[in-house]
């Protein structure tokens, strides 16, 4: 032993990878198996093999455990493994495993100032907190930073607040996190333009693989990862003209007839194509109408990576 977790950590990934090819089985062989199986499959399962002995390691970060949720969550999305980490925690209104693997972390952390442990990991912990050493010092700047420090009271340490509040606000502090980072992120412009409250949006429960994948592709930016570029001026692949969201949403022709039929579904005037049509589009949260929508964006997706294979070939 050599007093790390490194190798721990290594373990927990490759057996979190083995967990998500067996759910990425399951849905092959049951393609119309709902998501929110899956979402069980993955909770149930692979997280606590991740996390396990979290509270003990869970202060170091964990980018090679962080990717096993994050394959998981852009694989349901049907999203590429490039796309912006901030951007598909927002579409779930979900958290990283980093923020998992603090809770678990705090959750020991308020255990053992609220007497709810052995007194010899009472006495471990106060030996660390008064050298301010390890994990108990990484514990002590956490609680300061979301605003839950423990307390003196009569020469002890005490905890004032429960433990539900200490989570919420562990919770809130790491969503303002996820919120700053997407702000710094170009190919979230779609994401951020159309807006919302943080957590898990609709679209991603109502429609079918292909739908939700379209859509997607469409909200997170990836069309952005593959294009094509002329003097440094975005084309589209399929009809020649300067891309953008709009373009590909309101004015490509080649992809008109498709357009007409999903705008006059949703009884959208189509006289003037700009920026708050798009938007309203968008925003439009009827069930039957983002249907029809994922289809649209799974179309040209489709189409247009044809059209960009096509030209890279030439």
């Amino acid at each position: 032993m050599n007093g790390s977790w490194n190798r721990h950590r290594r373990a927990a990934k490759n057996k979190g990878m083995r967990v998500l090819s067996e759910i990425e089985r399951a849905k092959s062989n049951l393609p119309k198996l709902p998501i929110a199986l899956t979402d069980i499959m993955f909770n149930s399962i692979a997280i606590p093999v991740i996390l396990y002995g979290a509270e003990v390691w869970g202060t170091h970060n964990t980018p090679e455990l962080n990717k096993v949720m994050m394959s998981y969550y852009k694989r349901i999305l049907g999203v590429p493994q490039a796309t912006a980490n901030c951007g598909v925690l927002w579409e779930l209104g979900s958290v990283n495993v980093k923020t998992h693997c603090q809770q678990r972390c705090l959750k020991y952390w308020w255990e053992i100032i609220k007497g709810k442990r052995n007194e010899i990991v009472r006495e471990c912990y106060d030996e660390l907190a008064k050298m301010n050493l390890g994990w108990a010092a990484k514990l002590a700047a956490l609680s300061h930073e979301i605003g839950v420090a423990d307390q003196r009271l009569d020469g002890e340490t005490c905890m004032p607040f429960t433990w539900n509040h200490v989570k919420k606000s562990h919770e809130k502090f790491r969503i303002r996190e996820i919120v700053a980072e997407r702000e710094t992120k170009k190919s979230l412009e779609i994401q951020k333009l159309v807006g919302g409250d943080w957590g898990r949006k609709t679209y991603i429960d109502l429609l079918s693989n292909n739908e939700r994948a379209g859509l997607a592709w469409f909200r997170l930016g990836n069309w952005k990862q593959n294009k094509i570029t002329r003097e440094n001026v975005d084309v589209c692949a399929l009809c020649g003209e300067q891309e953008n969201w709009e373009h590909i949403l309101l004015n490509c022709q080649v992809t008109e007839p498709r357009r007409i039929s999903v705008l006059q579904a949703g009884n959208y005037e189509m006289t003037e194509r700009d920026e708050n049509l798009g938007l309203s589009i968008l925003r439009n949260n009827q069930p039957q109408f983002t249907r029809l929508l994922g289809q649209f964006f799974s179309a040209i997706r489709k189409i247009r990576h044809k059209a960009l294979t096509t030209h890279r070939l030439q």
